[in-house]
């Protein structure tokens, strides 16, 4: 059986710049019922799971988003794997507690892009910190803080929110 195709692509203007704004984390259990995936793949979050979210801001050109499909011809097997990437600075106890509760948790994931797009990572099982490297760096100018890689894998490709959802997602 083949699956039928529904688009092309053309060219569009180059108007987006890469790399990741802003991240929000929403620590599981969720209420699945709460997330609904719409049209084009849209996800709309009921009001009583827009609360419980926590921001982190990020510096500039530090933070990526990366959603990679892995086929297997042999075994028919097709599953996308998502995968954050950001620093964040100040090497610090407080900080690497904060950042041992969020490995500890599986994750919901608001991402904002630096084209204005946003994201939802970790639907319906959550994320997985998969990495966390404090380091103090060598010379003045080195990174002082943290690399983390969030991970989540599914048998479907990113799920978007509208960045009038992701601005409603609050503490």
């Amino acid at each position: 059986m083949s699956c039928a195709l529904t688009k092309g692509f053309t060219l569009g203007c180059k108007e987006f710049a890469g790399g990741v704004k802003e991240l929000k984390f929403k620590a599981f259990p969720i209420d699945i019922a709460d997330y609904t995936i719409g049209a084009n793949n849209v996800v709309t979050i009921a009001a009583t799971s827009q609360t419980g979210w926590y921001k982190y801001e990020l510096r500039e050109e530090v933070a990526s988003l990366t959603d990679t499909a892995t086929a297997n011809p042999q075994n028919a097997t097709l599953f996308y794997t998502t995968e954050i990437k950001f620093f964040l600075e100040n090497f610090n106890s407080d900080n690497s507690e904060e950042l041992h509760l969020l490995a500890k948790n599986n994750l919901l994931v608001a991402v904002q892009t630096n084209a204005g797009k946003c994201f939802l990572v970790g639907l319906p099982r959550g994320a997985d910190v998969t990495a966390i490297a404090a380091q103090t760096g060598t010379a003045f100018g080195d990174k002082y803080g943290y690399d983390v890689t969030i991970q989540y894998k599914d048998t479907h490709p990113i799920y978007e929110i509208t960045k009038a959802t992701y601005d409603s997602l609050v503490q």
